[in-house]
């Protein structure tokens, strides 16, 4: 019997092998390959191939600028590039009007039995277009994974937001939270699945007690936006050395932050005790998380309203037995909820450099940082991609069955 297709859309995907970009829509595609032929249409950004097959998906990227200019997505995120660089702005109807058409093409190409949707804005909107000017009834599951949930604000966006939802067959979200968000904007309540990405804790994320754990070394992974909350760990970093100094701070991670934020550690006179790595592959991360001392995670609610949906690297380092400090911007309070009593998370409130300094001060001056090992079992039976690939084959075959009732 031959597998049903299966389109992906998605604006945030590896441009090429090894890329730095988020790569957790390609880690779920391509385990979907098991019952499904995959096809992911993605934007193409700059450098990247127009086709290709990796890992048994089949990626199709559509052109929505020249190749110099087409850097709307990568690098940041659109939310974040389009801060940091207003000019952008002029990319995103080109963005909409390509993709939307690129939709219709391959709705009427690939003929698919069922298209999964990442991230409510942009892909939604072009979805929610696109079938009404093709005439299309292909079901389709909607996942939000956070920014496009909380960031881009206002009665109008709002409206647009409730109707992309309302028009979903079914709909999932990384976290809790993020549903009783959905709720607010469609004022009723919906029938939504929470499934969170996924990591590997069999073969690339788990603990290795060979590896003598630092006593010194602060690290952060992540994307070198406002909502990461990083200019705040550089203070509470700062205030820190003064009972530690021969602590040491890794970053690791780019985005458009990153010459502010090395501009920061010059004029607080941290520079020398502060390293940006930059990006690395994913498979190098591990090594990093069992040697460090402390993963903060110093997230925060942006301007914008935009936060986290949940935030994988927390996972990723309890998985390596890691201790974290994280704020505690609501989705973050998922993983304290899994974990239970834990002792591997320390919470402390957003934006406050003094809280922050006092846990990395408290958790370095801890002779032996003692970690219930029930914190990698835990993540691995809620986290690992075994498991969340099982949920979204699950919600994917019966996106009709869970077709959201109008009420």
């Amino acid at each position: 019997m031959p597998k049903k297709k299966l389109l992906v859309l998605s604006s945030t995907y590896p441009r090429w092998d090894d890329d730095w970009e988020p790569a957790f829509v390609h880690e779920l595609s391509k385990r979907l390959t098991s019952e499904f032929e995959v096809s992911v249409l993605c934007p193409r950004e700059k450098g990247s191939k127009a086709r290709e097959t990796k890992d048994q998906v089949n990626v199709v990227r559509y052109r929505y600028a020249p190749n110099a200019l087409s850097t709307l997505v990568s690098n940041g995120g659109i939310a974040a590039n389009l801060k940091n660089q207003p000019l952008k702005w002029l990319l995103v109807p080109l963005f909409f009007l390509f993709q939307t058409l690129a939709i219709i093409i391959a709705i009427k190409r690939d003929k698919p039995d069922v298209i999964h949707c990442h991230w409510i804005i942009p892909q939604g909107i072009c979805l929610y277009i696109a079938k009404i000017l093709s005439r299309s009834k292909i079901p389709h599951l909607l996942t939000s994974h956070g920014g496009d949930l909380y960031s881009f604000r206002g009665k109008l966006l709002s409206n647009i937001k409730k109707r992309v939802i309302n028009n979903a067959n079914s709909m999932t979200v990384v976290s809790q939270t993020m549903k009783h968000e959905v709720n607010r904007i469609v004022r009723r309540k919906l029938d939504i699945s929470v499934i969170p990405m996924g990591i590997d804790t069999k073969k690339t994320f788990y603990p290795d007690p060979s590896i003598k754990r630092s006593r010194t070394e602060i690290l952060f992974v992540g994307r070198l936006v406002e909502k990461k909350g990083v200019k705040y760990l550089l203070e509470a970093f700062k205030l820190a050395l003064q009972s530690h100094p021969d602590a040491t701070l890794t970053i690791i991670g780019e985005g458009p932050e990153r010459a502010a934020l090395e501009k920061l550690t010059t004029m607080t006179g941290i520079k020398e005790k502060v390293k940006f790595k930059g990006s690395i592959l994913n498979k190098d991360l591990p090594s990093y998380y069992r040697n460090a001392a402390i993963f903060v995670a110093p997230f925060i609610t942006a301007q914008n309203g935009d936060q986290e949906g949940l935030g994988l690297v927390l996972a990723e380092a309890i998985s390596c037995d890691c201790p974290v400090i994280v704020s505690d911007i609501e989705p973050t309070k998922d993983l304290t909820n899994i974990l239970k009593s834990d002792t591997a998370v320390l919470l402390v409130r957003q934006q406050s450099i003094l809280d922050l300094s006092h846990a990395i001060q408290q958790l370095l001056s801890t002779e032996a940082v003692k970690i219930k090992h029930n914190g990698y079992r835990l993540i691995s039976e809620n986290f690992d991609w075994s498991n969340i690939t099982k949920s979204y084959l699950d919600t994917l075959k019966n996106t009709k069955i869970y077709k959201v009732r109008k009420q």
